[in-house]
């Protein structure tokens, strides 16, 4: 039986720190362990697709020294989460602009994370990364213009359009979560969502829990639809 598609806004790491009294990479930590909370819950509530918003393209303006750190724990989780990914059946696929890690050791990270779980079916986790919609859909457009001809492309539809995106394999996104106060998309999955249910909370990333998930589930109507 396929189930919804969840998306995730995860806001929130740096003012969780503050409030905290912490540094920024001390909320950051927090919010890969929020992360993982998320998988966990999501599996339990048979949910097949999750899209998380890790990595924004707009998050670049960032300092050097914070994208440094942003960079090396994402890396450092790819490796020790995977074989608890693959325990737990979690199919992991990096959807943005990647051309950017190419030949990294963090891009290696990430290939090999997709590689070992590919064959994995309980949960297919999309994590958007150096991720803007504007950027997803230039991109879809540019390679229509060079694979369709000019009929193909005058009677191109919905479904034919959405092959060419980087959720190819997933499902049109039944409900957004997005925690941190702020209650805009910020460029995030804009085509995929058109149709979503929307979920705003002033919790922070880091905080996040299941009372929380399935309320976000229950305010949707959507929450039935997915316990097994």
């Amino acid at each position: 039986m396929q189930c919804m598609h969840v998306g995730v806004i995860m806001d929130g790491n740096r003012r969780w720190a503050k409030a905290q009294g912490k540094a920024s990479p001390d909320g950051h930590k927090a919010g890969v362990l929020a992360l993982r909370k998320l998988i966990k819950a999501s599996i339990e509530r048979g949910i097949d697709f999750l899209t998380v918003y890790a990595f924004s393209s707009e998050n670049w303006k960032r300092s050097k020294t914070e994208l440094d750190f942003l960079f090396t724990l994402l890396k450092e989780s790819a490796q020790k989460e995977l074989n608890n990914l693959k325990d737990q059946g979690v199919r992991v696929k990096f959807i943005g602009d990647l051309s950017v890690f190419k030949n990294t050791k963090m891009g290696e990270a990430l290939e090999q994370l997709e590689l070992e779980t590919e064959m994995n079916t309980k949960l297919n986790l999309n994590v958007a990364l150096n991720y803007g919609s504007f950027a997803e859909l230039k991109h879809s457009a540019e390679a229509i213009l060079n694979d369709l001809d000019l009929d193909q492309i005058i009677n191109l539809n919905e479904d034919v359009f959405s092959q060419y995106l980087y959720t190819s394999e997933s499902p049109q996104i039944d409900l957004v979560i997005r925690t941190g106060g702020k209650q805009r998309l910020s460029n995030f999955m804009l085509w995929q969502a058109s149709q979503a249910q929307l979920y705003f909370t002033d919790m922070y990333w880091p905080d996040f829990n299941e009372e929380i998930f399935d309320q976000a589930l229950s305010t949707s109507g959507l929450k039935e639809v997915c316990i097994r």
